[in-house]
């Protein structure tokens, strides 16, 4: 939405940049309970903004300028997103000239400019001739497990996750004797339900319900976490019954993980439980996940309230500012919230605190 807003005043008319400019705005404030992965633009535009994007430039010239940029440090910062922007364009628009791009996926390795950006482009446009050069890379290189995991985590992440990436990652958790890249397939797997629940919710089921059969296998402290995480990422209401015993653990590190997992989570449940656990939880970190929850999820009225709570009691200061921030996102909507940054600034114990809130005011 961000993008379509700042490409939008070049190539689209008043209308449609005002339009654009109300769905940024109620992404921002919570106003749409949508997921912000969901993409609001018309087809019709997002090929005029890549269009824009390409400058005349094909992929051939495209993978030249990569290549030239590598040379230095100074040339890669200036040049790395102008080039991935065009890269993504080139994908949309000419998909099957994407095949030019193997070459570039079959050497380097995360630290390394070119192979970063085209992966990410890919997995930014996420399309069939996309995930099937990941997937691709992924069999390639899964004898190297960092390079492996990051390729899984940017398949993970494509909007439309076709039937073979799915199957491609399921295989990788069930099979892999690292233990990085499997726990990095299960997260992928998670961020897949997650898609997948918005347009095809049929398809997502059976993924959770790998994640909640194996996460009731584990018998490791360090595993339950790993699959805590994952299903935290599926933000499916399924989950509720298993995450539930995890919010009452003795353990602080795995509750605060349990109460993370309900960030995506959209029921009242879900509501409560992170409203609650914010205000009472005796362990900061657990505080804290249930703050940080909000900067995914809507903010109904009952968190409206407990956030505001936190950002005058919390006995933390940087829990008091981050809750505090989260209730700046719906200032417009809520005006009447300028009396606690009014409050805040003048009377919160920490000098921090209150100079940086005293920018909110």
């Amino acid at each position: 939405t961000i993008r379509a807003v700042s490409t939008s005043h070049r190539i689209l008319n008043k209308a449609k940049l005002r339009e654009s400019f109300r769905t940024a705005q109620a992404y921002i404030t919570g106003q749409k309970p949508v997921p912000i992965w969901q993409n609001r633009v018309p087809e019709d535009d997002i090929a005029k903004m890549h269009a824009q994007q390409l400058k005349g430039r094909d992929m051939t010239q495209l993978i030249e300028q990569v290549q030239e940029a590598n040379a230095t440090p100074e040339s890669q910062r200036e040049q790395r997103t102008n080039l991935f922007m065009g890269l993504q364009a080139a994908i949309y628009l000419f998909p099957k000239t994407a095949m030019q791009l193997r070459p570039l996926m079959a050497k380097g390795g995360i630290h390394d400019m070119p192979f970063r950006i085209v992966v990410s482009a890919l997995s930014g446009v996420g399309n069939g001739v996309s995930q099937g050069l990941l997937r691709e890379a992924i069999q390639r290189r899964r004898g190297e497990p960092l390079i492996a995991t990051h390729l899984v985590s940017n398949l993970s992440d494509v909007p439309n996750p076709e039937p073979k990436s799915v199957a491609v990652v399921l295989d990788i958790a069930k099979t892999a004797k690292h233990p990085l890249f499997r726990h990095g397939a299960e997260l992928g797997l998670g961020t897949m339900a997650l898609m997948l629940r918005l347009n095809q919710s049929e398809r997502a089921l059976p993924v959770v319900k790998y994640l909640v059969n194996t996460l009731k296998a584990q018998t490791t402290h360090k595993r339950k976490i790993d699959l805590l995480r994952a299903l935290g990422n599926t933000g499916a209401p399924e989950t509720n019954d298993v995450l539930g015993p995890y919010t009452n653990e003795k353990d602080n590190a795995m509750r605060a993980i349990a109460v993370s997992a309900y960030r995506w989570n959209p029921t009242g449940m879900a509501d409560e439980l992170l409203t609650q656990f914010m205000q009472s939880d005796q362990d900061p970190a657990v505080r804290q996940e249930a703050i940080n929850a909000y900067t995914f999820r809507p903010i109904t009225d009952k968190a409206k309230t407990a956030l505001c709570i936190v950002a005058l009691t919390d006995s933390e200061p940087a829990l008091r500012l981050g809750a505090a921030s989260i209730v700046y996102r719906i200032r417009h909507r809520q005006p009447d919230l300028s009396s606690l940054f009014v409050i805040m600034a003048n009377q919160d114990a920490d000098e921090e605190v209150r100079t940086k809130v005293l920018n909110f005011v």
